[in-house]
């Protein structure tokens, strides 16, 4: 979205929900996510239920504290604006630098020692050779800029990167570039 967008901060309103359990599901995986729901829709039938909740459940179940997943991906009304660079190095690798550029904070409801000011979640990485066969690596992103060293696509030099190729994680990407 162009910087006079005056939504472009806003996230995905229609999507963002459906978004975010999505993206809940890579972080716990299938093998808790469904017992997860299943149980707190047994445990909410026909009453209310609020996103802490639901936290509980997966909390629970997965034996993970989500607090920052949620503080980020339902408590901040925005999404993350994320600028990347990569160049090619001489020892046949591949330096990838992420840096988050959204103006604004995460939210944290309640103040908790392992809170951040930025996001932190999973992205996968592809880069692509000049010919040949991309490569894909996941990374975790943890800090509002971090680099990360990554095998060439093939051993080639590469001539491309994607951010997030398959559209799992709920962000704006404003620039791909070489450095």
């Amino acid at each position: 979205a162009p910087a006079s967008d005056p939504f472009r901060y806003t996230g995905a309103v229609y999507d963002k929900g459906g978004w975010v359990l999505h993206m809940l599901r890579r972080v716990v995986g299938d093998e808790v996510f469904f017992p997860a729901l299943r149980d707190y829709r047994r445990r909410h039938a026909g009453g209310n239920a609020t996103r802490l909740d639901l936290r509980a459940v997966f909390e629970e179940l997965s034996g993970r504290d989500l607090k920052q997943f949620f503080d980020q991906w339902v408590e901040t009304p925005y999404r993350p604006v994320l600028r990347a660079t990569y160049r090619n190095l001489a020892d046949g690798r591949v330096e990838v630098t992420v840096r988050q550029t959204q103006g604004h904070a995460v939210v944290h409801p309640e103040a908790a020692a392992g809170d951040t000011r930025h996001y932190r979640f999973p992205i996968a990485l592809r880069l692509f050779p000049a010919a040949g066969p991309s490569r894909t690596t996941v990374v975790e992103v943890t800090k509002p800029e971090e680099t990360f060293l990554l095998a060439a696509p093939g051993g080639a030099p590469a001539s491309g990167l994607v951010l997030d190729p398959d559209g799992d994680l709920l962000k704006i990407v404003e620039a791909v570039s070489t450095s």
